[in-house]
């Protein structure tokens, strides 16, 4: 016995949700934007450095983003850290550290694409080498 289903409500688009946004997230998002989709997208973990048209779950509870805008800052070159006299910074195009002589005190990390040398985070390291302090 055929029924025919009655449609009471439409969907008005989809809601693409990412733990990260990563490279297989830019290609989905890519292709739904080139299928003409209507869809929102979101990020569970931001790191700061999402496309604008992906919105962070934390700027869905905060508040409009582009507020910020107007905000001083943006994103740090490796060189750009404050370090105290005599230090130096040394990196390559993954990585980075801060070294007082031969002393490891910090280990930067760059945000994708590294080639641009962006920092995400840097690990300041105590005497043991052990991270005491981690800045976003």
């Amino acid at each position: 016995m055929d029924r025919a289903v009655e449609v009471t409500h439409e969907a008005v688009g989809i809601t693409l949700l990412f733990d990260t946004f990563s490279g297989e997230s830019k290609n989905l998002l890519e292709s739904f934007k080139n299928a003409g989709a209507v869809f929102h997208a979101a990020a569970i973990e931001d790191d700061g450095f999402q496309p604008d048209d992906v919105m962070s779950v934390y700027g869905f509870f905060l508040g409009d983003y582009r507020e910020a805008d107007s905000l001083p800052g943006k994103p740090l070159y490796f060189n750009q850290i404050q370090i105290p006299d005599y230090w130096r910074i040394e990196g390559d195009n993954s990585s980075a550290k801060v070294m007082d002589r031969t002393r490891e005190r910090a280990r930067i990390f760059f945000t994708e694409p590294t080639h641009r040398r962006q920092v995400k985070i840097v690990d300041w390291l105590d005497d043991a080498g052990q991270v005491a302090f981690r800045a976003l």
